[in-house]
């Protein structure tokens, strides 16, 4: 309800504002540790600049935030509070907030504490500090002013100090640096047309989450981030595009960690969604399309997602997807069986609005038994994605009937929401009542 009231006061009259902020404030001494949690989130969802000292206090775990909350302020609600500032970030447009919240943000980076409750802690303030609007700094005589302090340098400078620490906590240690290189993607690729300078500085880093992606000696859990990374960079940049997504075709084969393989297919469909870049486009799905021809069915059904994320990207923008990519995954629907696998074509169908495929996916909802809950679930969201007319009568059904299927409806109310049919409301209606 905290949540709900911020989100729905958020950007009204500033009376109203302030109101709704004093009234959060007063729920961040709440004895239910989740009541406080969320008036602090809450604060962030209001996206008001009074409440950024107060939030800043908290994430320090400053004197006034403890008067305020009731001793110590607890370690989850500083995690939500460093959530709540950014939140505020990413709308105010006064650059001094800006700077306030990147500065808290990296101070919390900056204490090197990596016990596991502070762990949590520093997870939180480096996605946060993505939500912050960051520029490049113009000149190395600028890095040390107040102006700079909300900077794409200084916040990856940051990160990068703790990707290169290991530590004997190993555990937290890991969690922590496994959120790096994708923060450092997002923010060097937001962080608008670079100088000179900074476009060497996002080849650096291009190169660096290369090298770790394939280091044979770094954590899964980074290696896994470096090549969602590549993604978020390849999109973003013209520079240096060639040599990410030839390093993610080399990631997506042959490595020891089959997890690293399918995010380094992911990645590759994000640059592909880029638009103005048909020759790449071109190049990766070729590629996505051998992958999905494996006989190795994890790596062919990660495939099968790469091309209906890139497929839907292309028909976003007005174009089409190929006949030859919605042949193979029909071929693969039809023919690969194991429930799992079937889940993510049925979906892949979805996403590249395959309206031919219709008939294949309902004949196959048809057949699955009532045990078949998550499959059917996908199957579901397909129909809904592709939008066919004909699916219409076949979703109204099941979440008629579904109510004790778990799984199922969990799905297929989704799925008839995105489906558009008129009869959804009233249906989603009397199926959330008779829950």
């Amino acid at each position: 309800a905290l949540v709900a009231l911020a989100r729905a006061v958020s950007g009204g009259p500033e009376w109203r504002v302030d109101e709704v902020r004093r009234t959060l404030v007063g729920f961040l001494a709440d004895g239910r540790e989740i009541v406080g949690e969320r008036a602090a989130l809450a604060l962030g969802v209001l996206g008001d600049d009074g409440a950024v000292p107060l939030l800043v206090e908290m994430v320090r775990d400053g004197e006034n935030a403890r008067r305020v909350s009731g001793l110590r302020v607890a370690p989850r609600r500083r995690v939500f509070a460093a959530y709540g500032l950014g939140l505020i970030a990413a709308r105010t447009e006064n650059a001094d907030i800006r700077r306030t919240i990147a500065r808290t943000l990296r101070g919390v980076l900056g204490q090197g504490s990596d016990e596991p409750p502070f762990a949590g802690l520093q997870i939180a303030a480096v996605r946060a500090l993505t939500a912050v609007p960051l520029e490049w700094e113009r000149s190395a005589s600028e890095v040390d002013g107040s102006a700079c302090a909300a900077s794409v340098d200084r916040a990856l400078d940051a990160l990068t100090a703790i990707l290169d620490v290991s530590s004997p906590h190993r555990g937290a240690a890991t969690r922590v640096r496994a959120q790096i290189p994708i923060a450092m993607a997002r923010i060097a690729a937001a962080g608008g047309e670079p100088f000179a300078a900074s476009r060497a500085h996002r080849a650096r880093l291009a190169f660096d989450l290369i090298e770790r992606a394939r280091a044979a000696g770094e954590d899964k859990a980074v290696r896994q981030s470096c090549a969602i990374a590549l993604g978020w960079l390849g999109r973003a940049v013209a520079q240096d595009v060639e040599r990410i997504v030839s390093a993610l075709e080399e990631l997506s084969a042959n490595q020891p960690d089959a997890q690293v393989e399918h995010l380094a297919l992911m990645a590759l469909a994000r640059i592909a969604a880029r638009p103005g870049r048909p020759a790449l486009s071109s190049r990766i799905v070729v590629r996505l399309e051998r992958a999905l021809a494996s006989n190795d069915g994890g790596r062919s059904s990660w495939a099968a997602l790469a091309l209906g994320v890139a497929g839907r990207a292309a028909l976003d923008e007005g174009g089409r997807v190929s006949p030859r990519t919605r042949a193979l995954l029909r071929q693969c629907f039809r023919h690969r069986d194991v429930p799992e696998f079937r889940g993510a074509y049925a979906v892949a169908l979805g996403l590249s609005r395959d309206a031919g495929s219709t008939p294949l996916l309902l004949k196959a909802l048809e057949g699955y038994g009532a045990r078949e809950h998550e499959l059917r679930g996908h199957l579901c969201i397909a129909l809904g994605l592709i939008g066919a007319r004909g699916a219409a009568d076949a979703l109204v059904e099941i979440v008629r009937r579904s109510q004790s299927a778990t799984d199922l409806m969990r799905r297929a109310p989704l799925a008839l929401a995105l489906h558009g049919d008129p009869r959804a409301p009233e249906v989603l209606e009397t199926a959330v009542l008779d829950v």
